[in-house]
């Protein structure tokens, strides 16, 4: 049978009708994927950031673990916190308050490459109160820290210098110079005075910290500043108390 003009009206009068039913289907299931899509997008980014908190958490884990493995068990985080400080002479807790205090400023301080100086008789102290703050520090800002006693950053200076090899001492200097924070335990030796090239190894990582703005801590056993800038020489003095905290710790030693 034939197809009239007027069949051929009507097969396209129904392909008209059935169009709009087909592309509203296809919108309401576009909008179902994006639906979906941004679910699984939003459930992508809980996962992320419950990762990122993880992470944080293993990073500051280690971080901490790190230096109570420097410092030894005298100073875990545990003995060396500033509750652990006992307070039973003349000046102590305004000292444990300003320590605590800095630890507030944990951040401008680090910024702006400013460090804190502890000094005064040996035995008062003067580590435990850097360590307490360094740890707060780390609980607080996401920085990598070291904390090093003289003694042994001289001998490994010596090391490098009987092998006559400048690019050890380059490498040497760089590992004391890359930390966010720096301690120098006990710079000054405890009887005598300091070598040519131990007052070298001070100023040369004094210098590289103050040039790239990193935060130095010390704990110095001295008189006063006056015997500390003398013994330390003047440059190497400067370098490492350059707007500094300072923090006197002047009352009986505890071993006694």
């Amino acid at each position: 049978m034939a197809v009239t003009l007027d069949d051929l009206k009507k097969i396209q009068a129904k392909s008209i009708r059935k169009a709009p039913t087909t592309t509203a289907l296809n919108e309401k299931d576009i909008r179902v994927v994006r639906k979906l899509t941004q679910q699984e997008a939003e459930e992508q980014d809980r996962k992320y950031e419950a990762r990122e908190r993880e992470q944080a958490v293993l990073h500051k884990a280690r971080a901490f673990k790190a230096l109570e493995a420097m410092v030894g068990e005298r100073y875990s985080r545990e003995r060396a916190s500033l509750a652990a400080f006992a307070c039973q002479h003349k000046g102590q807790r305004q000292t444990v308050s300003k320590v605590l205090q800095l630890a507030e400023q944990a951040e401008a301080l680090s910024k702006e490459g400013r460090g804190i100086t502890w000094y005064g008789p040996t035995g008062t102290g003067k580590d435990h109160l850097a360590i307490a703050w360094m740890y707060l520090a780390l609980e607080a800002l996401d920085v990598t820290a070291l904390w090093v006693h003289c003694e042994s950053l001289f001998e490994q200076f010596r090391g490098v210098i009987k092998k006559e090899s400048a690019t050890a001492e380059a490498e040497l200097v760089a590992k004391y110079a890359a930390p966010d924070i720096l301690c120098l335990s006990d710079p000054l030796p405890f009887a005598g005075e300091l070598t040519d090239w131990q007052v070298r190894a001070l100023g040369r990582i004094g210098t590289a910290r103050s040039h790239s703005m990193k935060m130095t801590l010390c704990t110095v056993n001295c008189a006063n500043l006056e015997e500390a800038e003398k013994r330390l020489t003047p440059p190497v003095f400067r370098r490492l108390m350059n707007d500094a905290e300072l923090i006197p710790c002047f009352w009986p030693c505890h071993r006694r």
